[in-house]
């Protein structure tokens, strides 16, 4: 497939099931990282903890296996991320094959508990993105780019088709010289809502036609420590969007672009080592 068809299928499926990727080394689909895991790359190890809590630097990923390639299965309709695509494999080398098809009716949600992370393609703007992986840590699961990144990253999932919603999600900088970016109605490169999250900064903004504007940045900033698990909470209804600390309100409630109306969701890393966990999109009340 070409880049551009590839392009197409990540942010253009508002109305198609994605049913091809690209087939060179494995791109577009996620697989287990084997090897341990520290602080400062590649994932905090240790155990898995509540939201809030910090995380110890200590164990080892015991998930092998990567590469394989995917093929089409058939779905809900308006896939952003994948049925089949962005699957992971908890075991064995090169794997391929079809796997579940990911519903993505409302309530969504991902622990990644079953080594899989159904439901995302890994992208950049270079299409040349690197691999994202389900990697043990402690008694759990979590997902994160295989190595530390120096451009951003993201894993694309969800349907376009989404409009009024509540994402939640668990994330942890994993050294305090990485930086998150966690995106809502993501339905092109330009065009999305999106929580910047680093040592120092928390901030939502918006992305419309490619111009990016603050749109909750407070003051004083909340404290975010690299090693240390936080729940990040994104609502959007209508044009107005609200953002959530570890289930605490950040700043005030503010309004979106209308251009910003609707997509999926994007797990991001700006650089450096971020790791994600429990995905939920629930309907905005």
């Amino acid at each position: 497939m070409s880049c551009g068809a590839f392009f197409s299928c990540v942010f253009g499926c508002a109305a198609e099931q994605v049913d091809e990727l690209p087939q060179d080394s494995g791109k577009g689909a996620t697989s287990s990282v084997s090897g341990a895991t520290s602080g400062g790359g590649g994932g905090a190890g240790g155990t898995k903890p509540s939201a809030g809590s910090s995380s110890s630097s200590s164990g080892a990923t015991s998930a092998a296996g990567k590469g394989g390639t995917t093929s089409s299965a058939a779905g809900s309709a308006g896939v952003a991320g994948t049925s089949s695509a962005g699957s992971s494999s908890a075991a064995g080398s090169g794997g391929s094959g079809p796997t579940k098809p990911v519903n993505t009716n409302l309530p969504f949600s991902e622990d990644f508990e079953d080594s899989e992370a159904n439901g995302f393609i890994p992208w950049n703007e270079d299409m040349m993105a690197g691999a994202w992986g389900v990697v043990a840590d402690g008694a759990g699961k979590i997902y994160q780019p295989a190595a530390a990144v120096s451009e951003l990253e993201f894993a694309v999932g969800g349907s376009t088709t989404w409009t009024d919603v509540a994402f939640t999600v668990r994330v942890r900088l994993n050294d305090a010289e990485s930086g998150a970016q966690i995106v809502l109605r993501f339905k092109e490169p330009k065009t999305y809502l999106v929580v910047e999250m680093a040592v120092g900064k928390y901030k939502l903004r918006g992305r419309a036609d490619g111009s990016t504007t603050d749109l909750i940045a407070p003051s004083p900033k909340p404290v975010i420590t690299a090693g240390t698990w936080y729940e990040v909470g994104v609502t959007a209804k209508g044009s107005m969007v609200s953002l959530t600390l570890d289930d605490m309100p950040i700043g005030s409630p503010a309004s979106a672009a209308a251009a910003i109306s609707n997509g999926g969701i994007a797990l991001g890393v700006a650089e450096g080592s971020v790791s994600y966990d429990d995905v939920s999109v629930t309907v905005a009340p």
